[in-house]
């Protein structure tokens, strides 16, 4: 399905950019914007930024990656079926919040979720992240302040049909090997 939000939380982070139910954060001051506002609109992980808390030899670090930032990608279901990290860098296979898998060299892409490359230079000094004692979890922040949000798509109609917003499968990723998941 993609994104899902309660009460301000990520619980899924919106792998595919599809369309989205969503409502922005209630207001904490009057200086802030409307909220409550709904919303439907696509939303992909342009912008999404990927909190990583790692745990290695009895320590923890975080490392905070934006995507499409300092060469950091995702690669979902719909943009292929193997991955190929770049020289110097890693991939991690993350399903919701769970990193399932650490390479670099390939890596099958989830169903569900997605490839988190990055420059290995940008991880935690001493840090090997592919390493069989070292685990990973995630958590994201998005670029809107949404209070509850649910994807799901595709757009039936649009306000704005001129500029073919509605019913635009390959915009809201329903393409090669990624189904309606």
């Amino acid at each position: 399905v993609g994104l899902l939000v309660s009460d301000g939380k990520v619980c899924l982070p919106p792998v595919f950019q599809r369309t989205a139910i969503m409502q922005r954060r209630r207001k904490e001051s009057d200086d802030e914007e409307d909220s409550g506002l709904i919303d439907l609109d696509k939303i992909g992980m342009d912008g999404v930024t990927c909190l990583l808390e790692i745990s290695a030899g009895g320590g923890v670090s975080t490392l905070e990656l934006a995507i499409d930032q300092k060469n950091v990608k995702c690669t979902h279901r719909g943009d292929a079926e193997e991955f190929t990290t770049e020289k110097d860098d890693i991939g991690l296979a993350i399903v919701g919040g769970e990193v399932v898998a650490v390479s670099s060299t390939k890596l099958s892409v989830p169903l569900a979720g997605y490839i988190l490359s990055f420059p290995k230079s940008l991880a935690p000094t001493g840090c090997i992240l592919d390493d069989d004692d070292v685990s990973i979890t995630v958590q994201y922040k998005l670029p809107l302040p949404i209070h509850e949000a649910m994807a799901g798509g595709p757009l039936f109609f649009s306000d704005n049909d001129n500029v073919g917003n509605s019913m635009n499968l390959y915009s809201e990723d329903f393409r090669g090997s990624a189904p309606p998941v």
